[in-house]
């Protein structure tokens, strides 16, 4: 602790001490903050979810500026050599390395909270996704420190290690959504900054994209103490903490801070998910400037992570026009397919209760219909697996026929003879 302690205090100088994190944290701000705004423009929302993505994406390529010269400059100058001399571990030294650069990444991002204060004198934005989201940064953060510590310790230039470690933060930013609906989309999706940023973003805390965050943190520092100095124990910690994170990053349980709980499937939506024994696709047709888009990719997402059967897919309607014709979907307002072979549901909209009243019939084979009685001051209730149609007694002579239940909920006035 003393040496991780000593190595903080002296890098946290340095930095601070060069241009360096001034001038990479005023960059950042000035385009976070037009891009954000721009977002708001489109989207005619007062909503904070857009500011996130658009971080993470900036701190990939922030955050190595201020890692490059962790161990890279101390190579150079023959400094390292100095230090590896004594009898000082090189785990420590990495550790408190990684601290100031995660630190002043932190302080770099701090100013960003300005726009969420901004965002609310327009609107009344959920406090759970400014929560949650600016706490995946925070974890992203740790994250691309770290592999830039590690390319640091690889390295006397300090230009390779930045390059490299942009190159790659890049690669691990976009391999998801570059096989967007390909076979392996989920698989690389499991690597993806992005993807594991998004559940955040969206206003919850899943324990496998923290474990995924803070595994990469932790490895990074070690390989980094590796490449300093050899030693089998930390080598057998590598291996250890690899598997830790492969086998936690696949675990995911939620922590729902929306101020409505958007993130949390129902019971319903469970069962009906696991009735589905046979691939199924879920394809989400909404434009890119659309507000709910960011919801409903990550509404689909629990759909994917409740069963290994389910691929879920969001696309922009005029990217394809052969879909969009073939499904029956509007090209202008969008719409929800899902697909089992060559059967296809639509559902009304990007819901819960409307992709799982389709996933539904899907799975049925056939149509429910549910009937509820109106006009008696009956309780709304929601059944998302059936669709539903409101009936008065007196107006239909008969119940119709299409009718698989008629529901009578909780009615306030009793009902007439001829009902």
């Amino acid at each position: 602790m003393t040496v991780t302690r000593a190595m903080l205090r002296k890098e946290l100088a340095t930095l601070w001490t060069s241009p360096v994190p001034w001038v990479a944290g005023a960059a950042l701000q000035a385009v976070l903050a037009v891009l954000f705004v721009d977002q708001l423009q489109a989207r005619s929302q007062a909503e904070v979810q857009p500011l996130f993505p658009i971080a993470g994406l900036l701190l990939v390529v922030t955050v190595p500026v201020l890692a490059m010269r962790a161990f890279a400059e101390e190579q150079r100058t023959g400094n390292l050599d100095v230090l590896l001399a004594m009898p000082v571990p090189a785990l420590p030294l990495a550790v408190g390395k990684w601290l100031a650069v995660w630190l002043t990444s932190l302080a770099v991002l701090a100013p960003a909270l300005a726009l969420t204060g901004l965002t609310a004198l327009w609107g009344e934005p959920d406090t759970g996704p400014i929560v949650t989201g600016f706490l995946g940064l925070a974890l992203l953060t740790g994250a691309v420190a770290a592999i830039g510590l590690a390319a640091s310790a690889a390295t006397s230039s300090q230009a390779l290690a930045a390059l490299v470690t942009i190159l790659g933060g890049l690669v691990l930013w976009f391999v998801g959504s570059a096989t967007s609906g390909s076979s392996t989309a989920r698989l690389l999706g499991a690597l993806s900054l992005s993807e594991r940023l998004r559940t955040f973003a969206a206003g919850g805390i899943d324990t496998a994209d923290v474990t995924f965050f803070v595994g990469i943190a932790v490895l990074g520092m070690l390989v980094a103490a590796l490449l300093v100095r050899t030693s089998p124990v930390t080598i057998l910690a590598v291996v250890i903490v690899l598997l830790v994170t492969v086998w936690g990053s696949g675990r995911h349980t939620l922590t729902d801070l929306t101020e409505h709980e958007t993130l949390t499937l129902t019971p319903i939506t469970a069962d009906v998910v696991a009735a589905v024994d046979d691939d199924v696709e879920i394809t989400a047709f909404i434009r890119r400037g659309d507000p709910v888009r960011v919801q409903t990719v990550t509404l689909l997402d629990r759909y994917a992570r409740l069963s290994r059967h389910i691929e879920v897919d969001v696309v922009d309607p005029v990217d394809s026009p052969g879909e969009v014709r073939r499904l029956g979907i509007d090209p202008v307002l969008g719409g929800v397919a899902v697909q089992r072979g060559g059967d296809v549901e639509l559902a009304a909209g990007p819901t819960e209760q409307d992709i799982t009243s389709a996933l539904a019939r899907l799975v049925r084979g056939n149509d429910a219909l549910l009937c509820l009685v109106t006009g008696h001051g009956e309780a709304d209730i929601v059944v998302p697996t059936y669709d539903v149609r409101e009936i008065d007694l007196l107006a239909d002579e008969t119940i119709p026929s299409a009718c698989t239940v008629v529901v009578v909920a909780g009615p306030q006035s009793e009902l007439g003879d001829a009902e």
